[in-house]
This record gives structure tokens, C-alpha cells and sequence, in this order.
């Protein structure tokens, strides 16, 4: 369990009910995880720049921390404004085989985009970067993969701004290395599902609500269904 505001790790075993908690330091804001196993897992620091790779298994008096990546910055990310880049921000994260893609908000200081949104592709065996990729939209919030459905298409989440209906995913192909779709979904999404029927449903964080697509496939030709979320219950999904 990862708490940003504290900086802290804990980790529960759902068999003893025993847990024990690591302090990662609150200026790092540890915002999401990855586990590999018992012992490996990645989390990126959102505030610092940073993907950590721990060792949760070790006794809670000892340093989990295994190794850190340090991420493009602003300067790296085609800042709008060359003189005044902004931060890379490191967000969602999904394993994909033996690569961790680390979605990178590109904002500045007020929290608007700085830039395009990327995503950085991470070697696990070397722990280093293999690969940057420039998204379609700003504010890259997520990475979401669903080899059941398709194990070539990776979809890439681009927030927007929060405020202007501008979000978007693109879908990317592991096969050619390139994104291949971009659907202008609106909104401000920050997660997207597909069921094993096919239909995918899209969180829309701006206009507060869920959004179905029939069926899922590189054409996008909008939502057949929008449910309405109750205000003040839009969580994770």
C-alpha cells in the first residue's frame, strides 16, 4: 500500500495478517507500484522524478531500496516554452514482458502542460531507459495493457488539462514501435477498462462520468453508453 502524502510503503501478508512499513520520504510523493514478485517492485516518485526499485521483502528495520532510474526532464520532454521547461512528473506505470512504461505527465509548476505527454519505457534486466514515446495529447496519466484482448496494443492514457475536454488515448503498437490510433475520447480520462466481451469504459475525471465503447478497436467512433458517477464517489478503476 502506497501512501503519497506519507511517503510510506506498507505491505501486508493477507495470510498472517503481520505487516511492517517502510518510510520512502514524503518529498518523494511514491505515487504507483509495480510488483514483479516477493522481492522486486517499482514505484514512481512522483515529486523527485524517479522510479525506485525496492525489495519489500526485507525486514522492516532495513532499507528496501534496491536501486533508482532518474527520468527525462522537462528539457527532454519538447517543452512548449524551452526557457522554462517543466517537470516529467512519473504517473501510472504498467509491466509489459521485461519493460516497465512509465506515463509522464509533463507539467510545470501550476500543474498545466508544459509539453506533449510521454511515456518512458524502462528495461527491468539493465534497470535503464530503452525508450521514450510522445504521445498525441498532454498530461499522459496512464498505461494500460490487456493482452487477452490484444497482446500487440498498448493504450496510453493523455489526461488533458482537466478542464478544456481534450483528453485522448493513443494505441500503441509493441509490434511496430509506434503508436498506431488516436482516439480524441474528450474529457479528462484517467483510466480505461476492456471486458471480456470487448467493450471498453473510459473515466471521464472532467465531466464525472463513466463512458462505455461497444466494442473496442482501432477505429473509435465514440461512446454508445455514459453513466452518470455520483458526485464525490469518482475513484480508481
Amino acid at each position: 500500500i502506497v501512501n503519497s502524502t506519507a511517503g510510506t510503503l506498507q505491505v501486508l501478508n493477507l495470510q498472517t495478517g503481520a505487516s511492517k512499513e517502510f518510510n520512502l520520504g514524503a518529498s518523494n510523493n511514491p505515487f504507483d507500484a509495480v510488483v514483479v514478485s516477493a522481492d522486486e517492485l517499482y514505484i514512481s516518485y512522483y515529486l523527485t522524478g524517479v522510479i525506485a526499485k525496492l525489495d519489500p521483502s526485507v525486514a522492516e528495520n532495513q532499507d528496501p531500496l534496491v536501486a533508482t532510474l532518474t527520468l527525462p526532464d522537462g528539457s527532454q520532454l519538447a517543452p512548449y516554452d524551452s526557457g522554462n521547461p517543466g517537470y516529467s512528473r512519473p504517473y501510472g506505470m504498467a509491466k509489459i514482458g521485461s519493460q516497465l512504461f512509465v506515463a509522464l505527465n509533463n507539467i510545470d509548476a501550476s500543474y498545466s502542460p508544459a509539453g506533449p505527454g510521454f511515456v518512458a519505457v524502462i528495461d527491468l534486466g539493465s534497470f535503464t531507459q530503452a525508450g521514450l514515446i510522445q504521445g498525441s495529447g498532454e498530461n499522459m496519466g496512464n498505461v494500460f495493457y490487456y493482452p487477452d484482448h490484444n497482446s500487440d496494443y498498448v493504450y496510453l492514457v493523455n489526461i488533458g488539462d482537466y478542464w478544456q475536454d481534450l483528453g485522448v488515448i493513443d494505441v500503441y503498437s509493441l509490434q511496430s514501435d509506434s503508436i498506431v490510433a488516436s482516439w480524441n475520447v474528450g474529457g479528462a480520462p484517467s483510466a480505461f477498462i476492456i471486458d471480456s466481451a470487448g467493450k471498453g469504459y473510459v473515466k471521464d475525471d472532467l465531466n464525472i462520468k463513466l463512458k462505455r465503447i461497444n466494442s473496442v478497436s482501432l477505429n473509435f467512433s465514440g461512446f454508445d453508453v455514459e453513466y452518470n458517477i455520483p458526485a464525490g464517489s469518482l475513484g480508481g478503476m
